[in-house]
């Protein structure tokens, strides 16, 4: 059990079909949290934008795509590991592979989300 209330943190994500992979640095709240074990859950979303009535609040509505899901996290202890876990992330951003220096490994902590489940929307409503 956390000793404080658990609030949602944003992370930089890498996603290989199967899995999630996070990176953090050494210590911090977000660690105390992955460490408490458990079932973790993660929602993403894109492509969000306001759909705006000119006349009606009520009409107003949201496009977007999003996923929820729920499985459990584990360190990733190993450089090989931990290097293909960064690589991940790093390609969700740039779709490049990078190299990561020993000094740059020993100040991060890479983390693996098994995904149990998970369901998706898309919702993209016409204003009439």
């Amino acid at each position: 059990m956390l000793s404080e209330p658990w609030k949602p943190v944003p992370l930089s994500f890498g996603y290989d079909g199967a899995d999630l992979y996070f990176h953090t640095a050494l210590e911090g709240r977000k660690i105390a949290a992955f460490l408490a074990g458990g079932e973790v859950c993660f929602e993403c979303e894109r492509n969000v934008e306001v759909r705006r009535h000119p006349h009606l609040a009520c009409k107003w509505s949201m496009d977007y795509e999003s996923v929820i899901g729920y499985g459990t996290l584990s360190e990733l202890t190993a450089d090989t590991d931990k290097r293909h876990a960064l690589n991940l992330i790093m390609r969700q951003y740039s779709e490049e592979d990078w190299n990561f220096d020993t000094a740059a490994m020993t100040k991060t902590r890479a983390w693996k989300l098994t995904i149990k489940s998970m369901t998706g929307k898309i919702s993209k409503p016409k204003i009439a």
